[in-house]
């Protein structure tokens, strides 16, 4: 009678194994997305793919990661892993509760009603962790603005500033970079912050592509004030910029969520995202006491680019004052894999001819514009030379609604060339992955411009897997050594900087198709609405008018 009952009972891992099994997961894959088989994590837990799936149910009930798996032998689901550290997450339990109290206190007049002071935004898929990383998409990468601070950050005028830092100092060799770090800061799950933890939380970001030059960095005392200090192979008078890039902020080193910014976040799950102002940041506090994301299972519609900012229970219908970015959003472009060779000049620039009159069906949606002049290139579709394509040509892309209705287009256009197309629809969460590239003749991806705009190029050209496997090596490394060497000049940068893409452009090596225009809606009453390139407006600024 008990095994027939012990059959029947649903089994629960204890939770301290079940511990021990996710810090497994954490240690192979990080706290980044990725696209893995249920056998790849059966193996890294030694257990059979049945038991597995009880394992990563169990996690996925305790918010501690995220997974889809697909059908069929082999096939590659999505997993992500959520925490860093799980014995951290009862403590930040306890911390949320007591913050909320703090929060109230520290107001000198809080609103009655709580829930005036909150804004709403409903958005189409689970967000991804919020963890300084490369590989962040749209939304994260903004919101790493919002949870965490860096080192500097870039101000309104698009310069780079001191920000967790008191002053950035460097060396009249611009070699050594010191960086005394602000005293009394503490974490948002309460901890004080420790020098030796910015130490840590650096250290990883210095192992990335864009800090390659860093030879080392040391944390010591210089007159009472903790300081780290940077040393580098070659002269760069733009690292300020680069630690002021959203993925190489500063997060806790045992729990990548926790961090310094102005916003904590207080609910990260599947269905709901919710960011409350940080009593103990450091500098401004935001004027908005919440914003909530509540996660919708629906597919973006036409209308993807468009973030609207609501009342609490208020229906999208109500956001009626419209918000544009001031500053261009950057470009969707089309790159050949000049390594492989699979295509010659003359089929690329048929190609390029062919995609600009594939393009013509999509300027008319309301969301998409061309590129600005300065990027734009000679129409080639009126007069291009007809040539002899291969049989066969395979497409990789970045999904959007907007890419996927140009390559069908594309590939209409190419099947009557005698070409079959075969594209092939990529996640911006696994376009890192090298092997997603090796068989692709050409690329579809997106030059996403920041504030300021002529940083977004270097760091695209030095963190792109596929720009780094569709380009011939000795290209690739005189493209490297050409950026180098504008790195020594902050004041003449961002011209060099234009001068190069538009080098790049007029070789064909990138090919600008289109823009896509973001902009923000919201309700009466959400003030001073201001919105990034990218279409997310700035948190630290908007405020709810309750009367």
């Amino acid at each position: 009678m008990m095994s027939v009952m012990n059959r029947d009972r649903k089994y629960t891992p204890k939770t301290s194994r079940l511990e021990s099994h996710y810090q497994r997961l954490v240690a192979r894959w990080q706290t980044t997305a990725a696209a893995v088989t249920l056998q790849e994590i059966a193996e890294e837990l030694g257990c059979c793919r049945r038991y597995t799936r009880v394992l990563l149910q169990s996690m996925m009930a305790r918010q501690w990661l995220s997974w889809t798996g697909q059908r069929g032998q082999g096939a590659r689901g999505r997993l992500h892993c959520r925490v860093k550290d799980v014995s951290m997450q009862e403590k930040e339990k306890i911390f949320l509760e007591v913050s909320a109290t703090l929060d109230s206190e520290y107001e000198s007049s809080p609103p009655e009603d709580v829930s005036s002071n909150r804004v709403c935004i409903r958005f189409y898929r689970p967000i991804d962790a919020i963890v300084p990383s490369d590989h962040t998409g749209r939304v994260e990468r903004h919101l790493l603005n919002m949870v965490h601070a860096g080192l500097t950050s870039i101000n309104d005028q698009g310069v780079a500033v001191p920000d967790v830092a008191m002053a950035a100092k460097k060396s009249q060799n611009l070699q050594t970079w010191r960086f005394p770090l602000r005293q009394g800061l503490t974490w948002h799950n309460g901890e004080p912050v420790h020098a030796d933890q910015l130490l840590q939380s650096l250290q990883i970001h210095l192992a990335r592509p864009a800090f390659s030059h860093v030879t080392s960095v040391e944390l010591e005392k210089d007159r009472g004030i903790d300081t780290l200090i940077l040393s580098l192979s070659r002269p760069d008078a733009m690292l300020a910029y680069r630690l002021a890039d959203p993925v190489h902020r500063l997060a806790h080193p045992q729990s990548g969520e926790t961090g310094l910014g102005p916003f904590a976040i207080r609910v990260h799950n599947d269905h709901q995202l919710q960011l409350e102002a940080s009593y103990c940041y450091h500098g401004t506090k935001p004027r908005i006491q919440t914003i909530e994301y509540s996660i919708e299972a629906r597919l973006p519609g036409r209308q993807w680019t468009a973030v609207v900012l609501l009342h609490p229970d208020e229906e999208p219908e109500g956001a009626t004052f419209q918000y544009l970015p001031k500053d261009d959003a950057g470009f969707v472009y089309l790159a050949f894999n000049n390594r492989s060779g699979s295509l010659n000049p003359s089929q690329q620039r048929f190609i390029q001819a062919l995609a600009g009159v594939a393009l013509r069906s999509l300027i008319g949606r309301e969301n998409v514009s061309p590129v600005s002049e300065q990027w734009s290139v000679p129409a080639l579709s009126e007069n291009a030379e007809v040539v002899l394509l291969p049989p066969a040509v395979t497409l990789g892309y970045f999904w959007a609604p907007e890419t996927e209705a140009l390559m069908k287009n594309l590939q209409r256009q190419m099947r009557y060339w005698g070409c079959k197309l075969t594209i092939r629809p990529i996640d911006a969460n696994l376009w890192f992955l090298p092997e997603k590239w090796d068989d692709c003749d050409i690329g579809v991806s997106d030059l996403r411009f920041q504030t300021p705009w002529w940083f977004a190029p270097e760091t695209r050209f030095c963190h792109s897997v596929m720009i780094r496997q569709f380009t011939p090596p000795t290209f690739y490394s005189r493209l490297s050594q050409l950026l180098i060497r504008l790195g020594r000049d902050e004041a003449r940068y961002p011209e060099r900087i234009r001068r190069i893409m538009r080098l790049l452009i007029r070789t064909g090596c990138v090919s600008p198709l289109f823009t896509l225009k973001f902009e923000v809606r919201a309700s009466k009453g959400i003030c001073d609405v201001t919105v990034f390139p990218q279409g997310w407006p700035d948190f630290n600024r908007i405020w709810v008018d309750v009367n």
